[in-house]
């Protein structure tokens, strides 16, 4: 296939998948999450969306470059999609529900309402309450279970709201607590995600080797010495927010939700911060250019919103991975396709078509790549404050 028709592809794919994740958000306002993930999300037409992109993607790079950096960043992102492809195909999910003093329970309900059976039976025998010092406000709950196996041989656990039980592969994690039970969410993916965090890890090493390639074109855009000065004043800048950021969010006190007393999920905030403080300091900088209006002044600061726009980048997307990460951890699945997950992805996308200026030459134009900027602004403006406000979902609270 020529090269030219790989492109258009493969971009095109791309480019047609972020108003179809735009408009799914909204249809979720209206229909919730069970309708957007069964009619859009998990539908043949989405799903091949996907895989079309991954495939022409490779293909088209291996015919277009010879460096390794692009080859394995490339190569890293189908690896991360091949680990959703292989959760979507082999991974379990559903609800059940245990009550006090009753029979062991060994089923399940999956999303589209059929029963399945786990290779194990719970008992519910006892759920403490956990309260703020002084008060009689709750804060955590701690339930009990008692895990037996086919030559009923019982194992006891102890799961609380951030504190998932794992057992034979499965994550069962507490939804609700009622007086007389509890309802549990059932994951069992043992194949996708090691895939998916094996991406991740790939993903990050291979853009953080692109930064030092030298045939790169921001090793390229980084030749005058004074940009390379101001560049490591950004990186020592951006490490010392993290940090700063690390600490102000990282909750430590034990009235706080257990949900929140991890420091992945500080980790997951400030980094994503100072990955949106970057992307805003590009808008300001391609404001400033526009309205100086000199064709030297909008080359010159179209050169440094690009420098920006790597390190913004690789920030946002280790964000996304982490908060990922902190997802599997207290609910037993690292993706689930809420407003808020949906439009980082959304952000995401819309900044890597920054760094394809060889294959989208609309984008190298110094004056059009200055009013993408302020596009990409608004977009990460929307993912900010404006899924908290006209979006439902898990991270309607943030």
């Amino acid at each position: 296939m020529h090269k030219s028709t790989l492109k258009d592809i493969a971009f095109g794919c791309m480019i047609l998948l972020m108003p179809v994740l735009v408009i799914a958000t909204f249809i979720e306002r209206i229909y919730g999450n069970r309708f957007v993930v069964g009619n859009i999300y998990h539908s043949p037409l989405f799903i091949a969306l996907w895989g079309v992109l991954a495939i022409s993607g490779m293909i088209y790079i291996l015919h277009t470059s010879r460096r390794y950096t692009l080859i394995s960043l490339h190569a890293s992102l189908v690896m991360v999609l091949a680990g959703a492809a292989v959760s979507f195909c082999t991974s379990k999910r559903g609800e059940m529900t245990l009550l006090k003093d009753s029979v062991p329970a060994s089923m399940f309900t999956t999303p589209d309402d059929r029963f399945e059976k786990l290779p194990f039976r719970l008992e519910l025998s006892q759920i403490d309450t956990c309260y703020i010092n002084g008060t009689e406000t709750a804060c955590d709950y701690k339930a009990h279970i008692s895990i037996s196996n086919r030559k009923n041989e019982k194992k006891r656990f102890t799961a609380s709201l951030n504190k998932p039980i794992r057992a034979n592969g499965y994550s069962l994690c507490i939804k609700s607590i009622s007086e007389n039970g509890l309802s549990l969410f059932v994951s069992y993916d043992p194949w996708g995600v090691p895939i998916s965090y094996a991406g991740y890890l790939m993903t990050f090493l291979s853009f953080v080797m692109l930064l030092f390639d030298k045939k790169s074109g921001f090793n390229s855009m980084l030749a005058n010495r004074r940009l390379r000065v101001t560049y490591k004043g950004i990186l020592i800048s951006a490490c010392i927010a993290i940090l700063v950021l690390f600490r102000i969010t990282t909750f430590t006190s034990d009235d706080a939700q257990p949900i929140l007393r991890t420091p992945l999920l500080s980790l997951h905030i400030s980094t994503i911060i100072v990955a949106y403080s970057l992307l805003g300091c590009c808008a300001i900088n391609a404001i400033v250019a526009l309205c100086n209006r000199k064709e030297d002044t909008l080359a010159r600061r179209a050169v440094f919103g690009r420098i920006l726009l790597y390190p913004a980048t690789l920030l946002l997307m280790t964000g996304i991975f982490i908060g990922a990460i902190w997802a599997n951890v207290s609910w037993g699945r690292y993706w689930g396709w809420d407003p808020k997950e949906v439009w980082a992805l959304i952000t995401l996308l819309v900044c890597s078509i920054t760094f394809h200026t060889r294959s989208l030459p609309f984008i190298s134009k110094a004056r059009t790549f200055h009013i993408y900027c302020i596009a990409l602004f608004l977009v990460m403006l929307f993912t900010y404050f404006g899924v908290n406000y006209l979006l439902s979902g898990l991270h309607s609270y943030a």
